[in-house]
């Protein structure tokens, strides 16, 4: 049951550990992206975090904060 405890649990998980992206797709394309990720097993969420976070191990892209913590 989600409850008003639940609740105020929930926002402050998303406060202190989750940020927010707002993304403008063209008409129609969320729907089929979304159906696309669920074809992968996935939410669309973590299928745009994959394919990013693929991208930057394709291109060798250390982050700035990882190179900090190789030192």
């Amino acid at each position: 049951m989600y409850d008003a405890v639940s609740k105020k649990a929930t926002l402050k998980y998303m406060k202190e550990k989750r940020e927010n992206l707002n993304l403008n797709f063209p008409k129609g394309k969320k729907a089929i992206f979304k159906a696309y990720a669920q074809f992968r097993g996935m939410s669309l969420t973590e299928l745009i975090t994959q394919l990013i976070e693929a991208d930057m191990e394709f291109h060798h892209y250390i982050p700035e904060e990882e190179k900090e913590d190789a030192e």
